[in-house]
Order: structure tokens, then C-alpha cells, then sequence
């Protein structure tokens, strides 16, 4: 929610502008913390203990801004708090400088994951779920076509998969979660075998409940024959993020800005 004011020199302003909130929200040395890229700001979070302590903090970014030419779009700002938050209640209220109160909002998605107020994770796996879906109907005529199964499943896991996994990797793993990634897949691969009731006789078809056990234990198979097994994926995506982490700020590197927020404990 942060725009340039009248500066020409954007690249300057920023650049100061960045040095001084990093002094400002850290409370340690800035310059041992090591930024992999400095080209834009996307996206800034205040987090704080108590709701007063990040209306100071916002108050500070403020005033921090002005300094440099910047100012925030108060329309943009959102704030969300848990639990946790001993001065938290449905009247609590965080103001900007205009005196505009700043929107309360219940989750948020940032960078395509879902973040609810107190980390309920199977909102996240729904929300991976839903954009899944959808991606799985943008691709339909490709994925549902005459082509050969293996290509179309290479594609799928090309497409779809990657938008169903965005993000999981951070996440609690579950038994919960896991079956119902599970369910998702065999759901999708089923569509796209075009598996269809069996008729018994001239008149009627297979009953329904035989026509849905039997199609998704064929889809299951399916998953095992080409070793798509989504549970797998994400629990290998979740080792090498970790791995990922321990090695930044390994030996002499410095520590970069990501271990330092997921080490906070």
C-alpha cells in the first residue's frame, strides 16, 4: 500500500526509504541480516504483540515515509489479529494517519496462500483446493481429450498439481490434510479417464454407490501405476523447503531475512 509521493528518483527513495524501516521494525543489527533482492517492495507486515503496539509501529512507517516522499494508500491496508492478542476484541480499531480506520479482515491471501487468523490450516488446504479446481477447468479440453494418459497426466502435474501444492510445504502434515489431497487427485484423474456407469441390462445402469467405488479405486490405481501420489509430493516439498531454510546463513554466509522470521523462536 506504499506509493511514490512527488520523487523523481524512485530507485533513491526507496532505497533510503527501505534503510529506515528496516531500523525501525528490527530490533537488531539491520546489517548482518542478508536481502537477496532489493529491486521492488511488494508487500510490508507489521507484527506485533498486542493491537496498541502495531498501531505505533503503522504510526512510525508513516512518519517514516513522509521523510522520504512516500505516502499509504489507507484503502489498501488491512490488519487482522488472533487469540493471542491480549488487547484484542471485536471494537478494537487500528487508524491510519488520515484518521480512516484500517480494514479488520479475517484471513488474507498473500502471494497465492490463504492466512487465517489463528493458523487454521485446513482453510489452506481448502483454499489450494478451490484454485486447484479451477485450473483443472481451464485445462479441461486438454486434460479430458483423446490424448494418451500418460501425456495428459505429465500435464496435469505440470498444471494442476503445482497450483494444488502452492505453499503446502509450510504447512502442519495431517492425516486430515493428506486424505484429502488424496480425494482431490483421485476426483480429478477420475474426469479425466471419463470413467462412465456400466450398464446391466437394456434399461438400467450400475447403482451409483458400485459405479463411484469402482472408478475411484480404478483412479487410485492410476496414481500408483504413474507414481503421482500427491501426499508424496507434498511431503517432499516440505523436506526440501526445510533443507532450503538451513541453508541460508550456513557457515559464512550471512543470515538471510527468511531464516531470521522462521527462527524467531
Amino acid at each position: 500500500g506504499i506509493h511514490l509521493g512527488k520523487f523523481g528518483g524512485s530507485r533513491h527513495a526507496y532505497a533510503k526509504w527501505y534503510d529506515k524501516f528496516r531500523r525501525t521494525c528490527f530490533d537488531y543489527d539491520p546489517e548482518n541480516i542478508h536481502v537477496s533482492c532489493l529491486a521492488f517492495l511488494d508487500d510490508v507486515y507489521l507484527v506485533g504483540k498486542t493491537v496498541g503496539e502495531v498501531q505505533c509501529m503503522l504510526s512510525d512507517v508513516i512518519q517514516e515515509c513522509k521523510s522520504v516522499g512516500l505516502e499509504l494508500q489507507a484503502k489498501k491496508l488491512k490488519w487482522m489479529t488472533n487469540k493471542y492478542a491480549c488487547d484484542s476484541s471485536d471494537k478494537s480499531v487500528i487508524v491510519s494517519d488520515e484518521g480512516v480506520a484500517v480494514e479488520r479482515s479475517e484471513s488474507l491471501v498473500i502471494l497465492g496462500s490463504l492466512v487465517s487468523c489463528d493458523s487454521c490450516e485446513n482453510l489452506v488446504v481448502e483454499h489450494r483446493i478451490e484454485c486447484a479446481w479451477k485450473c483443472f477447468y481451464k485445462w479441461l479440453h486438454v486434460l479430458t481429450s483423446d490424448a494418451n494418459i500418460a501425456c495428459r497426466l505429465k500435464f496435469w502435474a505440470l498444471t494442476v498439481l503445482r497450483s494444488l501444492m502452492w505453499g503446502l510445504e509450510t504447512i502442519r502434515p495431517s492425516h486430515k490434510t493428506h486424505q484429502r489431497l488424496k480425494t482431490t487427485q483421485r476426483l480429478m484423474i477420475r474426469k479425466m479417464l471419463r470413467i462412465k456407469r456400466r450398464p446391466v441390462s437394456q434399461t438400467e445402469l450400475e447403482p451409483w454407490l458400485e459405479w463411484q467405488i469402482r472408478s475411484m479405486r480404478h483412479a487410485g490405481s492410476i496414481i500408483t501405476q504413474y507414481g503421482i501420489n500427491v501426499a508424496d509430493s507434498v511431503n517432499e516439498k516440505r523436506f526440501n523447503w526445510a533443507k532450503h531454510i538451513a541453508r541460508m546463513g550456513w557457515q559464512h554466509r550471512a543470515q538471510h531475512l527468511p531464516k531470521a522470521i522462521v527462527s524467531w523462536r
